[in-house]
């Protein structure tokens, strides 16, 4: 069994470790702690290079975290951003780790089923209800109660210059 595989049983069955003056040091339920005890033993001397490692910097921000507790994992967003220490206050004894943000280009952003409701030419909220706001290919005669501007009956599913809104 690894270091990195006896910490997480450990922080599973509730129990804290850390390295003081080269002994393995544990709080938790006396009974998890029992049962845990010959991992530690038997590999003393990985978990003490393991846990001495340098704690993470508390000044270290990011808006993307995943919190791993005992009973589960958050992925969360904060705006703004959020300091390791802010958090660690709020989540004590959770393994904090600092995500990369993610950046989408627009052809990882699925396209959306054409619909009248998600077109750039809808007529916006306050302005008449109908089709074609925005558009530049019918000349202004078009009246607000033109057939051009209204919207169809299949929700535009089908039309030509739909394009999606931004």
């Amino acid at each position: 069994m690894s270091a990195a595989a006896i910490i997480g049983k450990a922080r599973d069955l509730g129990i804290s470790l850390w390295v003081d003056r080269g002994t393995i040091r544990a709080k938790g339920p006396q009974p998890a702690i029992d049962q845990i005890l010959p991992d530690l033993r038997r590999h003393k001397p990985e978990l003490v290079a393991a846990l001495a490692e340098p704690a993470p910097d508390p000044a270290e921000s990011s808006v993307h975290w995943m919190i791993i507790q005992p009973a589960e994992r958050i992925e969360k967003f904060f705006t703004p951003e959020i300091t390791r220490g802010e958090l660690a206050q709020r989540y004590p004894g959770a393994l904090l780790v600092s995500l990369p943000d993610i950046v989408l280009s627009k052809a990882d952003v699925p396209r959306l089923a054409q619909s009248c409701k998600n077109c750039r030419y809808l007529r916006r909220p306050g302005a008449t209800t109908g089709c074609a706001g925005d558009r530049g290919d019918l000349p202004r005669l078009y009246g607000a109660s033109h057939p051009l501007r209204e919207l169809p009956s299949n929700g535009g599913v089908d039309c030509e210059v739909w394009k999606q809104a931004s």
